[in-house]
């Protein structure tokens, strides 16, 4: 057999090796119409008319390596029984042969279509074809909308539909053809395998996989995105409530916001805001302060100078005359540092000093030195800051719940008369950015001849500078690279040391540091920066073998999660903070509601944070993965997914004495209570996300609808 097997492999003409060449045409014809439909879905605009990604030929390129490598994988269990039935004569021309082809296109037929179904899904949704979509949004509703969505596609009306019965008849009508044509087979089976290898070698070189262009054939076990969901019991749900609002309260002593909707628990609202939206129990005819106006017409009910027809005094926070919004509201400028690490930040105890530039920003202005991501990697950061929402475990936000409807910082700041705008380093569509900039933004800015910080920034004070003035206040928010995982120098990066990471990223972050200052130093002689909020973070920090940690997804461990997090400026209401390092937990979700007081706009919302210009008990609680983090007072836990009631899984440090988490302390009551606060929160925020409750119905991501 042996033999048998070796001349098989060695003359083409064999019918082992023809049998497998021809079942090995059908695949690679599949493979062929496959990145034609791909080419259909990157190449066409989204259906609102937007790009699908910014640099088409890198992620056609990506996914033709991983769909070829997914097909290798299907195609291995077929070369055994080539070889079996390779002694049967002419057997691709008998009705078994026929059978084995129609079995075969059936299969790749019925792929194809899963594929462009879940290509179409994308272009809408923003999110892969998945159970929970269609459990959630299938329906009779889907039904009747799904003729007018396809009739008002950007990407050319109904095509998609078009491709979905097109692509699969051509598919057969193309691999028959080959099929009957036995003498190509053997060079078709070549190129085939030419390019899987090719895709697989790449692969495996390069690990940075892509979700946006996973493999179609990864859709049939259980479908991409289907990750852990929970229903919670009662008894979990409130208690896990009961956690949310008592660290809500703890943030804001004094508040008399009120938690009225038990379907949206994470929903708070000012007096005078639950007023508007008809909330029972509310006196809304009362005049706590005695100027004349009632709380239904009062902003601000405990301030005598707070009312409509006041004098608003303009940028200082406060919205005197109850017109929604401070006058001549502060400029923002958020500045988000790709992996700049806390631990790498001087003004942050325990930390090294690479990044001066901020340290300064530190010293003149506010700066959290407890502040951490979270959540973790990028995207998760990126809907922390935008969302102001917790994460949770096990899903990532950005890419699993496209649908659900979230609060957008931006979209608030949109909503009253801010000019928004987005500069990325990278393609916002890498990580399904874009599906939700799209919503949140004016305009969003990318080009990949600015990858790199130096060039970013450089492009972001020159639009800064020559913005056409428009009488509207701005909110600037930018986003860098080149500190990113592998720490590459690139051009403008300075050698100081060797090839390790840690000392690669020493040079990567202080390149980055250096084109803030650069930037900050562009922009700082115009007139409207005087009256400009900056705001410098990073997305995450990094493990540089710090627990015997070197990746990111491994742990989050305080080098993982701790991040600079700077507020500087003039504004009246940072004054009473300038130059003192905060020390109570902070983290990206405190963002929102801290630029939504500076500008004077009510925080009523689903935000979870605090201001950081108030005071007020902060919390951290950080997600990645199966890895939870939560700090409190002085005390840090971390816990693992599913494992937050068992001892030996817990870790616990004081961060004041231990701001680098060296040296664990033993796990008590106190240390289990907080692991469990931390999985109950994940549990509902999961709830929540997949349930879409945490806004109100008639809510949308920059808040209630106008009266």
């Amino acid at each position: 057999m042996v033999r048998r097997i070796f001349n098989a492999l060695r003359d083409p003409g064999s019918h082992g090796l023809r049998l497998w060449a021809a079942w090995g045409t059908l695949v690679a014809v599949h493979l062929a119409v496959l990145a034609m439909l791909r080419a259909f879905w990157l190449l066409r605009p989204d259906p609102f008319g937007h790009p699908m990604v910014g640099k088409v030929d890198w992620y056609l390129f990506h996914s033709i390596s991983y769909d070829s490598t997914a097909t290798v994988a299907g195609l291995l269990w077929l070369l055994p029984l080539a070889f079996l039935l390779g002694w049967l004569p002419e057997l691709w021309r008998t009705r078994l042969g026929a059978l084995v082809a129609a079995v075969v296109g059936l299969a790749t037929a019925g792929l194809l279509a899963l594929g462009q179904i879940d290509f179409e899904t994308m272009r809408f949704v923003g999110t892969h074809l998945q159970p929970t979509l269609i459990q959630t949004y299938g329906g009779p509703q889907l039904v009747r909308e799904l003729p007018r969505l396809l009739s008002q596609d950007a990407g050319v009306p109904f095509l998609g539909a078009a491709l979905l019965f097109v692509a699969p008849l051509a598919q057969w009508a193309w691999q028959w053809r080959w099929w009957r044509q036995t003498g190509l087979h053997v060079r078709a089976l070549l190129v085939f395998l030419a390019v899987a290898g090719a895709g697989k070698i790449f692969t495996w070189a390069w690990s940075g996989a892509t979700w946006k262009v996973s493999a179609v054939a990864a859709l049939v076990p259980g479908l991409v995105g289907s990750a852990h969901y929970a229903e919670l019991d009662a008894a979990t749900r409130t208690s896990a409530i009961a956690d949310h609002q008592a660290r809500w309260r703890a943030g804001h002593p004094g508040d008399a916001s009120v938690f009225a909707d038990a379907a949206t628990p994470l929903l708070h609202l000012t007096p005078h805001r639950a007023c508007l939206q008809g909330v029972a129990g509310i006196d809304c005819a009362a005049d706590a302060d005695r100027d004349g106006s009632p709380l239904r017409d009062d902003c601000d009910d405990t301030r005598a100078d707070v009312h409509p027809g006041a004098t608003d005094v303009p940028g200082d926070g406060i919205d005197q005359d109850c017109s929604g919004m401070d006058a001549e509201p502060w400029n923002f400028l958020v500045l988000v540092l790709e992996s700049h690490r806390g631990m790498s930040v001087g003004h942050i105890p325990g930390a090294k000093s690479w990044s001066p530039t901020v340290d300064l920003l530190a010293k003149q202005g506010v700066a959290q030195g407890r502040a951490q991501a979270a959540a973790l990697p990028t995207i998760g950061a990126f809907m922390a800051i935008h969302t102001g929402l917790w994460a949770c475990t096990l899903n990532q936000v950005a890419t699993q719940f496209t649908l659900a409807r979230l609060p957008s910082l931006p979209a608030v700041l949109g909503a009253h008369g801010y000019d928004t705008h987005f500069f990325s380093a990278f393609d916002p569509a890498f990580d399904n950015q874009n599906v939700w900039l799209r919503q949140w933004y004016s305009e969003v800015h990318y080009d990949r001849s600015r990858e790199e910080d130096a060039q970013l920034l450089a492009y972001v004070g020159k639009w800064l500078t020559e913005r056409t003035p428009n009488d509207k206040p701005f909110f600037v928010a930018v986003t860098t690279r080149t500190n990113h995982f592998g720490f590459e120098r690139v051009a403008g990066v300075p050698k100081t040391g060797d090839e390790s990471w840690p000392e690669r990223m020493r040079d990567t972050m202080g390149y980055a540091d250096a084109s803030v200052a650069k930037l900050l130093a562009h922009i700082e002689k115009q007139p409207w920066f005087a009256h400009t909020v900056v705001v410098v973070t990073g997305d995450h920090g990094y493990p540089l073998g710090e627990h015997g940690v070197w990746y990111l997804h491994q742990s989050v461990h305080i080098e993982s999660t701790s991040v600079p997090l700077v507020l500087a400026g003039n504004h009246p209401l940072l004054q009473p903070y300038r130059g003192i390092l905060q020390m109570q937990p902070a983290t990206h979700v405190d963002l929102a509601p801290t630029l939504l007081d500076l500008a004077g706009i009510d925080p009523s919302g689903a935000w979870v944070g605090r201001s950081l210009v108030r005071q007020g008990n902060g919390t951290a609680l950080s997600y990645k993965e199966s890895h939870m983090g939560l700090e409190r007072g002085r005390l840090r836990v971390l816990a693992e997914e599913g494992h937050a009631t068992d001892p030996s899984q817990i870790k616990l440090y004081d961060r004041i004495t231990d701001p680098r988490e060296a040296q664990p302390l033993p796990v008590d009551a106190t240390a289990s209570a907080m692991a469990g606060e931390a999985q109950r929160t994940s549990d509902l925020m999961r709830n929540l996300y997949v349930g879409d409750h945490i806004l109100p119905l008639g809510w949308g991501p920059a808040g209630p609808p106008a009266k």
